[in-house]
């Protein structure tokens, strides 16, 4: 069947790797829907051009914004929407300023679920945004069936108005390494060739994904295992102080944001993941892929989901000492095969939201010319004939 073309437009925060797992979710669902026959484009708002400029060409654009507090810029962003004209807006960013000023359009607005909703006092102003989200937005979209759940009851998201659409990994790319590209990033990265290394890439954000965990938990097996810590955030430099308060600075390295994750997995012996909630987990799947044993302490999302079957390990215990026996355990054990991921396709997820694109355009459709006056009837025949004579 052939795709009819739609023009949407996908909205994220920034144009950097290290601002988390949804910059790099929509960034591959814009590449697919293009390759689709779509008109897809994906707006930055904070920050210059960077890494994904370079991927995206002409179909990536930058409002330039320093910050939430650059009001007198922030006009530019219905100007850019007016111009571009799109048919669906996809939210990406979190912003509850982007949704009010987006909410005043006609196209359907689709947002993309990619963190949990905490209530705590420090988020009054996240419930705002979820409300004004449920208000505006036709669909939100959830990773996993997992995520529609916590959706429902942390964030009062009916059924009907969420759609599961689970991220996906590149399998030609996300490989497992050969021995000279193995020796090569370790080389790279400062690693001894021969060490067992166990591997964290992400946000370095103790709060959410619990890289001081990691670390703690490295603190406590052999001397000979090293650690790899692969992404930036805000406790950077907290961890790095804390490597050296643990005596373990010397076999740990931190690699800073990195645009392509391939090199760290390719660097490691295990994979671990200490977030404390994720309802995904796009890492995990990576790591899978590129045939690493995944560790994960057992949180709140979809990760449980992704390491079902005995394809990973979950650790109940939220102790470092847990996590450390798990991760001696099978840095000392063959590395498993490489399991099926077939369920985890960018190309399967772009298909779901051209039909969902599709679905919400056609009921706006309808629903316009259900609700439009209704024309007045021609004039009779005969009235008509008599005015033509006269």
């Amino acid at each position: 069947m052939k795709t009819v073309p739609i023009r949407v437009l996908h909205i994220c925060q920034r144009d950097d790797p290290t601002s988390g797992g949804a910059t790099r979710v929509a960034v591959e669902l814009v590449k697919r829907l293009n390759l689709m026959g779509h008109d897809a484009h994906i707006l930055f708002v904070y920050g210059p051009e960077g890494i994904f400029k370079e991927q995206l060409g002409e179909k990536a654009h930058h409002l330039g914004l320093e910050s939430s507090r650059d009001f007198r810029r922030m006009g530019t962003l219905r100007t850019f929407i007016r111009e571009l004209a799109p048919q669906i807006i996809h939210h990406h960013d979190g912003l509850l300023w982007v949704y009010g000023l987006t909410a005043i359009t006609s196209a359907p607005k689709v947002i993309h679920g990619h963190c949990l909703p905490r209530k705590t006092e420090e988020c009054r102003r996240a419930t705002l945004t979820r409300f004004l989200q449920r208000l505006t937005a036709q669909k939100m979209i959830c990773t996993s069936e997992t995520m529609r759940s916590v959706m429902r009851v942390e964030a009062s998201w009916p059924d009907d108005k969420t759609y599961v659409v689970a991220n996906g990994v590149d399998q030609e790319h996300f490989r497992p390494p050969t021995e000279s590209q193995r020796l090569a990033v370790r080389e790279r990265f400062g690693l001894p060739k021969d060490a067992r290394v166990a591997g964290f890439v992400g946000r370095l954000d103790c709060d959410t994904k619990g890289a001081d965990d990691f670390l703690r938990s490295l603190a406590t097996l052999e001397a000979s295992i090293w650690g790899l810590l692969a992404g930036g955030g805000p406790d950077e430099a907290k961890l790095k102080a804390m490597a050296q308060e643990l005596g373990i600075a010397n076999r740990v390295v931190f690699t800073g944001p990195l645009a392509d994750p391939l090199a760290a997995y390719h660097a490691m012996d295990a994979f671990a993941l200490t977030s404390r909630f994720e309802l995904f987990g796009l890492v995990v799947v990576e790591a899978l892929a590129c045939g690493l044993p995944v560790v994960a302490f057992t949180c709140q999302g979809g990760v449980g989901d992704i390491l079902a079957d005995g394809i990973g390990t979950m650790v109940d215990t939220r102790t470092p000492e847990a996590l450390a026996q798990v991760l001696a355990r099978v840095l000392d054990g063959p590395r498993p095969p490489r399991p099926n991921l077939s369920p985890y396709d960018w190309t399967t997820g772009a298909r779901l939201l051209s039909e969902l694109y599709g679905t919400l355009l056609m009921s706006r459709t309808t629903a316009s010319v259900r609700h439009s006056p209704t024309p007045p009837d021609p004039p009779p025949l005969r009235k008509a004939v008599r005015g033509a004579e006269e």
